[in-house]
C-alpha cells in the first residue's frame, strides 16, 4: 500500500490540486491541518491511522484526475489504484458502527470520485445508496445536530462535513430523480462560520468569530446551507410520485425564490469554480422544476415562463460544460487555500514548487448527467418553431437569448467533448449517438449540412 504513495513533492502537488479544485465544490477537510498531517505522515509512514490513510489515498487519487502534468490514461490508472487502496484500508476500520471523521470524509470523497470518474450509466445511480449509508453514519455520530459537546474547531469541521453531505444528497437526487434521503426536520446543524481556513486551527480555544460582510472560502457553503430548507422541500415534492404535479402558479413561486438565491450566488466574490458549480446546481434545479410544463406541446403559449426558463438554463449549462472542458487553471490560483505553503508541525513554512496546470474538465464529471440533460433539452427547444426566435441575439420575456446559430455551434462543440470520451464505455457511446441524432435533426430542420 505504501508503495502506491508518490514521493512527497508530488504528493504535495496533488494535495494542492485537490484543494484548489474539489474543495471549491465539496468542502470536507481543513487545508492547513491536512498539510500538517501529510508532513507528519511522510515523517513516519509506518504509524498511520487506516481511516486517515484511506482519506489520503482518495485525496491523492482525485488530485491525479485533475493533475495536468501527465496523460489522462496515466492519471486515471494511478487514481484507480489509489481508490482501490482507499476502499481496502477503510474496510479494515470499524467505520460501519464507529466511524471517525476521517472515515466519513473518505466515504464522501468516494461519492465524489464515483461521479468524477463515472464511465457507466449506473455510476451516478449507485452513488445514491452509498450516500444513504453516509447520511445514516453521520446521523449516528450526531453530525446532524448542535449539541455543544465538541471543541470549537471540531464543531466547525462537523458543520462543514454535514453541509457537504446534504449538498451531495440534493445533487444526487436531482440527477437520479430519487427522493432526498435527508428532510428539513431531520437536522438542526448550523452552517459553518464565515471564515477562511487560515483563521482556524485545531488548537483554537473559545468562541469562533465570523468575518462580517466579507466573502471567504466558507461563503459558497454558507449560501448553500441557507437554501437547504427551500431546495429540500422542492426536490422532495418533485421526486415524490404523489406530490410531483405542482401547479403552474406554485412553479412560478419556486422559480422566483430559486432565482433570488442564484442571483446572490453569482454576486459572490469567490473562486471561479465555486461560483460556476453553484450556478450549475441552481440551473439544474430549475430544469427539473420547469420540465413538466416546458415539454407541453403548447408550452410557448400556455406556460411561457417554463418554456423560456428551461431553454435558458439548458444553454447556460452547455456554456459551463464548455468552460470546464476547455480551460486550464493554475492550482494555486483556482483555490484560495494558500496553495504553495507547506505547513510543518514545527511551525516552519516551506515553499512548494510551482504547480502544473489543472485539468478542470475532471470536475465536469460531477455534473455529467446535468450536461447531458441540457444538451437534449436544448435540441428539443430548437426543433420547436417559434416566430419570435430570430437569427440574432435578443431579449425574450426578460431572458437574453443568443442567436440560433450560436446555440447550434455550442451544441456542436459539446458533442465534440462527448465524442472524445465515447470510447470509455458503451454507455458513453449510446449517449453520443443520441446527441448526434438530436443535433442532426436540428440541422436538417434548419436546412444545414
Amino acid at each position: 500500500m505504501l508503495a502506491l504513495i508518490p514521493p512527497k513533492p508530488i504528493a504535495d502537488r496533488l494535495v494542492e490540486t485537490y484543494l484548489g479544485v474539489y474543495e471549491q465544490v465539496t468542502r470536507v477537510v481543513h487545508g492547513p491541518s491536512l498539510r500538517t498531517e501529510v508532513f507528519t505522515y511522510f515523517s513516519n509512514p509506518a504509524e498511520v491511522d487506516m481511516a486517515w490513510f484511506s482519506q489520503f489515498c482518495m485525496i491523492l487519487g482525485l488530485g491525479y484526475l485533475a493533475f495536468g502534468g501527465e496523460t489522462r490514461e496515466s492519471r486515471q490508472d494511478k487514481a484507480r489504484e489509489l481508490f482501490e487502496t482507499a476502499a481496502s484500508c477503510l474496510a479494515s476500520t470499524p467505520y460501519l458502527f464507529r466511524p471517525s471523521m476521517a472515515a466519513l470524509r473518505a466515504l464522501c470523497l468516494m461519492v465524489t470520485a464515483r461521479l468524477v470518474a463515472a464511465t457507466a450509466c449506473w455510476d451516478t445511480d449507485s452513488s445514491w445508496p452509498l450516500l444513504g449509508m453516509i447520511v445514516r453514519l453521520a446521523i449516528l455520530k450526531g453530525y446532524h445536530r448542535e449539541d455543544g459537546d465538541h471543541p470549537p474547531f471540531e464543531t466547525e469541521m462537523r458543520r462543514r462535513l454535514w453541509t457537504t453531505i446534504v449538498y451531495l444528497d440534493l445533487q444526487l437526487s436531482i440527477a437520479t430523480g430519487m427522493p432526498p434521503q435527508i428532510r428539513n426536520e431531520d437536522f438542526t446543524a448550523l452552517c459553518p462560520s464565515n471564515l477562511n481556513d487560515e483563521d482556524l486551527s485545531p488548537s483554537h480555544v473559545g468562541p469562533i468569530s465570523s468575518r462580517m460582510f466579507e466573502c471567504t472560502e466558507a461563503s459558497p457553503q454558507i449560501l448553500l446551507q441557507h437554501t437547504f430548507t427551500l431546495v429540500l422541500e422542492l426536490v422532495q415534492k418533485l421526486n415524490n410520485p404523489s406530490t410531483n404535479k405542482l401547479s403552474y402558479e406554485k412553479v412560478l413561486s419556486y422559480n422566483t425564490q430559486i432565482r433570488s438565491q442564484m442571483k446572490q450566488a453569482n454576486a459572490l466574490k469567490c473562486g471561479t469554480l465555486a461560483r460556476m458549480t453553484l450556478d450549475i446546481f441552481f440551473r439544474r434545479l430549475l430544469l427539473s422544476l420547469h420540465r413538466r410544463f416546458s415539454v407541453d406541446p403548447d408550452a410557448l403559449v400556455k406556460y411561457p415562463v417554463s418554456y423560456w426558463a428551461s431553454f435558458e438554463c439548458s444553454l447556460a449549462l452547455l456554456v459551463h460544460h464548455r468552460a470546464l472542458c476547455e480551460e486550464t487553471l493554475a492550482a494555486a490560483a483556482a483555490g484560495s487555500h494558500g496553495g504553495n505553503i507547506d505547513h510543518s508541525p514545527d511551525g516552519d513554512k516551506k515553499t512548494i514548487p510551482a504547480l502544473s496546470p489543472v485539468d478542470a474538465s475532471a470536475l465536469a464529471g460531477m455534473f455529467v448527467m446535468d450536461f447531458y440533460a441540457a444538451c437534449l433539452t436544448a435540441c428539443i427547444h430548437l426543433l420547436r418553431p417559434d416566430p419570435r426566435f430570430s437569427t440574432g441575439t435578443e431579449e425574450i420575456d426578460s431572458i437574453q437569448m443568443p442567436s440560433r446559430r450560436t446555440i447550434i455551434e455550442t451544441l456542436r462543440y459539446c458533442l465534440e467533448i462527448w465524442s472524445s470520451v465515447a470510447g470509455l464505455s458503451g454507455c458513453y457511446r449510446i449517449r453520443v449517438s443520441w446527441l448526434d441524432y438530436a443535433l442532426r435533426c436540428v440541422l436538417e430542420a434548419d436546412g444545414s449540412a
